[in-house]
């Protein structure tokens, strides 16, 4: 079995999160960020990763998500958040 794991990252978080999954990855599996995503073919699954963009999909994947065709499909989604000293009490 065989990922392709694709990201698309605005701060760097989801890519952290790709490259973790690649550790446990099968042998043979590839990571790339969205810019560089090809074919999916010859591919098993597909783990396909995000920066929340106003609580939604970022348009980059959202266009590469609608060339999957008959694809398993994992995704997976981050989101940053700057926190206050009100938001820790």
């Amino acid at each position: 079995m065989k990922f392709l794991i694709v990201y698309s990252s605005k701060t760097g978080n989801t890519k952290k999160v790709a490259e973790a999954l690649t550790r446990v990855a099968p042998i043979g599996s590839e990571i790339h960020s969205i810019e560089e995503a090809g074919d999916a073919d010859g591919f098993d699954v597909i783990f396909a990763g995000y920066w929340l963009d106003r609580g939604g999909v970022d348009e980059k994947m959202k266009k590469y998500l609608r060339t999957l065709h008959k694809k398993k499909i994992v995704l997976f989604e981050t989101m940053g958040q700057t926190l206050n000293r009100s938001m820790l009490l």
